[in-house]
């Protein structure tokens, strides 16, 4: 997620409207587990200059990369509520693509093989350290914590703002919550 200001305006003059950025996590670590060479404070610049010029940023994510947990989910709510996208869309479930870092690890972790590549054109998931059970809790706890940040937008009185403080502050109270409603 790097643009300059002289390209944005450019892009705005050709007629560019939005743009759909690929963020994929909020937490510097995440980004650093996955290869990722731009930074949180590039979102948050590119973020910035989109405004400036008048083109609509949005932000797409990715949950359930190697390292993730409740607290990197949590630390990308809070991106996601500092940069306010006009849309922050996202899914569990990190796809491994061949000859890339993940890849590799994915090999050495044996959840894919050269040899499948070759027999199954499916694709496949990272899910290293995550069951597909923890990749729903944490895309659970990340639609809990957006839809709480609309909350907060949106009602006057404090009440949501009181609640999303509870969210972001506490992660382990916050996934536990998760657990139990998909227990039931």
């Amino acid at each position: 997620v790097r643009v300059e200001l002289e390209t944005l305006q450019w892009m705005k003059k050709a007629g560019c409207y939005r743009i759909d950025f690929g963020v994929d996590s909020g937490s510097p670590s995440i980004l650093k587990n996955i290869g990722k060479s731009s930074t949180v404070e590039d979102t948050r610049k590119a973020f910035r200059l989109c405004r400036k010029v008048g083109i609509k940023p949005n932000a797409y994510l990715i949950l359930g990369s190697p390292g993730e947990t409740s607290e990197t989910v949590h630390e990308t709510a809070r991106l996601m509520k500092e940069i306010q996208p006009g849309n922050a869309g996202g899914r569990p479930g990190l796809w491994i693509l061949p000859d890339t870092r993940l890849h590799e690890i994915s090999i050495q972790q044996g959840i894919v093989s050269e040899a499948r590549w070759l027999a199954d054109d499916s694709t496949f998931l990272y899910t290293g350290e995550h069951s597909e059970k923890s990749l729903d809790e944490l895309g659970v706890l990340y639609r809990t914590l957006m839809r709480s940040r609309r909350e907060v937008l949106l009602d006057g009185f404090g009440l949501w703002k009181r609640r999303f403080r509870r969210l972001m502050t506490e992660p382990l109270s916050t996934l536990a919550l998760v657990r139990r409603r998909l227990a039931k």
